[in-house]
């Protein structure tokens, strides 16, 4: 898992500033294509586990996986991550996926479960041109560096339906 991670990082945008420095690894062969019912998809390993989620002002997915937890928030709400107190180690590009530009960030965050203490993010701040203010912040909540590391990688991989404007 870190060593995706390890490559994944390097290819950001903001001139491959990340916290390992290396190249973006492929999605691995027996990962599997799932589509959340918010209507975008993404690639992650076997074994990810939807969760019934009810949003207030947007649609939300959620799902398990080993040992992290993944929330998608689509909607007029959804923001990008940002540094807050008890953060241990904050890192954030931003990059292009699907053809729209991302905010990525990870963090580790000091007073919260272990659990859930290595957390990641993207945030599209526009998912459909035709339709502004519409926005997908997909997180992930992890127990280890490795694990959070790996959900880059499903980040990357994040595909909008055709009928959406980049």
């Amino acid at each position: 898992m870190l060593a995706l991670l390890v490559v994944l990082l390097a290819g950001c945008s903001d001139g491959g500033s990340s916290p390992n420095g290396s190249e973006p690894a492929s999605i691995p062969a027996d990962w599997v294509q799932v589509t959340a019912t918010c209507g975008y998809s993404f690639m992650a390993p076997p074994g990810l586990v939807a969760e019934e989620v009810q949003g207030i002002d947007s649609c939300v997915d959620r799902w398990s996986a080993d040992s992290c937890s993944l929330v998608g928030d689509f909607g007029a709400y959804s923001s990008p991550a940002i540094e807050m107190p008890g953060t241990l180690e904050f890192w954030e590009a931003r990059d292009t996926i699907d053809g729209r530009m991302v905010q990525l960030s990870t963090s580790r965050m000091q007073f919260v479960s272990a659990a859930s203490q290595f957390q990641s993010s993207v945030h599209f701040s526009v998912v459909d041109s035709d339709r502004p203010g519409v926005q997908l912040k997909v997180s992930a909540y992890c127990p280890s560096e490795s694990a959070r590391d790996e959900t880059l990688l499903l980040f990357r991989s994040i595909r909008f339906p055709d009928d959406l404007v980049n």
